[in-house]
């Protein structure tokens, strides 16, 4: 949620919703940013990974994605992203239903 707040732009709406099918549900975060370049997709889950490449933003420490992604394991569920149509980031959360 906070990575969505930060990166949308002229505080566009940000959506959260969910799909449950029979043995898992999954949690979607979509915000209407500039989105994520495609060089730093494959690493945005690793522990104190930055897209600032400039490293001037101090308000984060490059560790909330890789927080979501341990959890997530230690449930059996899973995280991902994907591009927003029009532009932005969809994460999600999967885990497993008992």
């Amino acid at each position: 949620m906070d990575n969505a707040i930060h990166h949308s732009i002229n505080n566009k709406q940000i959506e959260i919703k969910t799909a449950a099918a029979a043995k898992h549900i999954t949690f979607f975060v979509t915000d209407h940013g500039k989105g994520i370049p495609e060089d730093d997709k494959p690493y945005i889950f690793n522990r104190f990974y930055c897209t600032d490449k400039s490293r001037t933003d101090k308000s984060n420490f490059g560790l909330g994605l890789s927080i979501a992604d341990e959890l997530a394991k230690m449930m059996n569920g899973s995280v991902g992203c994907e591009d927003t149509d029009g532009g932005g980031a969809t994460f999600f959360v999967t885990l497993p239903l008992k």
